[in-house]
């Protein structure tokens, strides 16, 4: 996918013609061919001789980014085309308040960008993840399956197992509780608050409405939605500034600090997890590809940061920001993602910066001990992001669009979490390798 970028502080921070995005670019092959963790610098006196070439016309920038495949891809399910509509535009779409618990519940269909999601009334859920569903649901088996349930694995029920619990609960899974996997895990549910929730400028392509009734879905309003979230036990003892419910605390309903949470020990008392956990309703989806409804949303629609006052356009500003996220010293063989010859690094960054005569500011931070807000503001204003792999990267979702990011992998490891969630931010992620360090591995070896 190509994405056209905005025009950038570039022409503010450039005084001699050299563009800054051509310092960055530089900047970029600079710390890619240096030997970055535990080694020493390679020579670099001649990275910078092709820097006219990396001049770009700053007026149609085209920054290229490609979707994902860490996920597989969907089959193809035609929506099905059914009588009755919910609207195509928010500002008309109300939906019912659903009661507790009745049999005149609806089941709801929504549709964005080729992905599908389902609102199921009077769901349960298995211990395992199972879905258990009403009786006259079964009709409606072409909703379903658009939205990726598959009809062989329900059961379904003509009483319900056990009371529904007040809530709507976005998506039927536990969200894992370490924060990269979490938001890998929340960007569906995240889209979905957006359907529910977004402003009146925000479209749905098309939705339909079920009931066991005849005629138009009845629809009175978004008021009725209690939103829930299921969440991995461990996220219960987190303390309150963590990041997981740091950025729970961004979505509705903000007059309760975000959605209720569902841990499993609190669904599933019984020592034998035998007993469906009912809702008042279950919302399911099935996404065209992980993250590409969530980034088709404009950033400045999308309630993750248009509602928290997150901005996401492109930088005019100067100076250039580059950003270095380091760890701490490793203490052991252990923890060993860390830079060592970061001061040289940042030397050659000005160094470079100063014969241009380019405003560019290097910033250095460790994201262990800084809060939630700050790791927002530190990467909403990035230009450039330099960082060894690790957790902290999730915040590449708060970049703006365009932003860059080099991420620094581990000799012989080569995963593409951050590169996926680069996408969902509209910007660039670059991989580079490090070298292996001898003496640490003969160590551990031995």
């Amino acid at each position: 996918m190509q994405l056209t970028r905005k025009p950038h502080p570039a022409g503010l921070c450039r005084r001699r013609g050299v563009s800054a995005w051509a310092l960055i670019s530089a900047c970029l092959v600079l710390l890619a061919t240096s030997a970055l963790i535990f080694t020493s610098s390679s020579g670099s006196s001649s990275l910078f001789n092709d820097l006219e070439a990396a001049e770009t016309d700053e007026d149609n920038v085209v920054v290229g980014f490609e979707e994902s495949d860490s996920s597989e891809e969907a089959v193809e399910t035609p929506i099905p085309e059914v009588e009755g509509s919910c609207g195509k535009h928010v500002s008309s779409f109300d939906l019912e308040k659903f009661p507790e618990h009745s049999p005149l519940g609806k089941l709801l269909l929504m549709t964005l960008n080729e992905s599908s999601y389902c609102a199921l009334p009077s769901a349960c859920r298995s211990y395992d993840g199972a879905l258990i569903l009403p009786n006259w649901i079964k009709e409606h088996d072409d909703l379903l399956k658009a939205c990726g349930i598959d009809m062989d694995k329900l059961t379904f029920y003509e009483e319900i197992p056990s009371e529904p619990d007040k809530y709507d609960l976005f998506g039927k899974s536990f969200q894992r509780f370490h924060f990269p996997h979490f938001m890998q895990d929340m960007v569906h549910i995240v889209t979905l608050f957006n359907i529910i929730f977004n402003s009146s400028s925000y479209r749905i392509t098309k939705c339909a409405c079920h009931g066991q009734t005849d005629g138009p879905c009845a629809i009175n309003g978004f008021a009725g939605w209690n939103p829930a979230v299921g969440v991995e036990q461990r996220v219960e003892d987190m303390d309150e500034s963590s990041w997981v419910k740091s950025f729970l605390r961004l979505l509705p309903l903000e007059e309760n600090g975000g959605p209720s949470l569902v841990y499993p020990e609190d669904a599933y008392p019984d020592d034998d997890n035998s007993e469906p956990k009912c809702f008042r309703t279950i919302f399911v989806g099935k996404p065209r590809r992980r993250g590409s409804s969530f980034r088709s949303i404009p950033p400045e629609e999308n309630l993750l940061f248009g509602v928290n006052a997150i901005e996401k356009q492109p930088r005019t500003d100067c100076p250039v920001r580059i950003v270095l996220i380091n760890r701490v010293p490793p203490q052991g063989l252990s923890d060993g993602r860390y830079i060592t010859n970061l001061d040289e690094i940042k030397s050659e960054i000005h160094g470079e910066a100063e014969k241009r005569d380019i405003d560019a500011e290097i910033i250095e931070v460790g994201f262990s001990n800084t809060s939630f807000a700050d790791q927002i503001s530190t990467m909403n204003n990035a230009d450039l992001v330099v960082s060894v792999h690790g957790a902290e990267l999730t915040n590449i979702i708060w970049m703006r669009e365009g932003g860059k990011v080099m991420e620094i992998l581990p000799f012989l490891y080569d995963p593409d979490i951050f590169v996926e969630m680069g996408g969902w931010a509209r910007s660039e992620v670059v991989q580079i390798s490090a070298e292996p360090d001898d003496e640490r591995f003969t160590n551990c070896l031995l």
